[in-house]
């Protein structure tokens, strides 16, 4: 058995499908209160928590925000990430930070790589020399 509890594994302990199991955790159809317990019984001795990688191909959201700060030496910087961190966390987001150092090709290198990894939305302010 794998380290982490899935579906499948909580459909066997129930003896139930896997999609009876998916229903229960998501709280959808029909269920009887009697195969509800079973299910849930089944999630809680297995420790099965859903997969969020699973989760967003189904969704296509990872749930998750980038924020390119300019200097996070800059007092200014850790108070917008505070904000946006609080923010987050009241969503139930995650936030990857990064930092650019008022550089703008390394905030588009970072912007690139945050896109590859699938984040829903960056905040940033971009350093324009005009």
């Amino acid at each position: 058995m794998p380290l982490t509890a899935t579906l499948r594994d909580v459909a066997l302990k129930a003896g139930v499908s896997i999609k009876t199991v998916s229903r229960v955790a998501n709280n959808q159809g029909e269920i009887s209160e009697t195969t509800r317990q079973r299910v849930q019984a089944a999630i809680s001795e297995l420790g099965y928590r859903p997969s969020k990688v699973a989760r967003a191909l189904v969704t296509q959201r990872t749930d998750t925000i980038g924020l390119i700060l300019g200097n996070i030496t800059n007092p200014f910087f850790p108070e917008v990430a505070r904000g946006v961190l609080d923010a987050a966390e009241a969503r139930d987001l995650n936030v990857f930070v990064c930092n650019s150092d008022g550089d703008l090709q390394r905030e588009l290198r970072t912007l690139q790589s945050l896109t590859e990894h699938g984040v829903d939305g960056v905040i940033t302010r971009l350093s324009c020399k005009l």
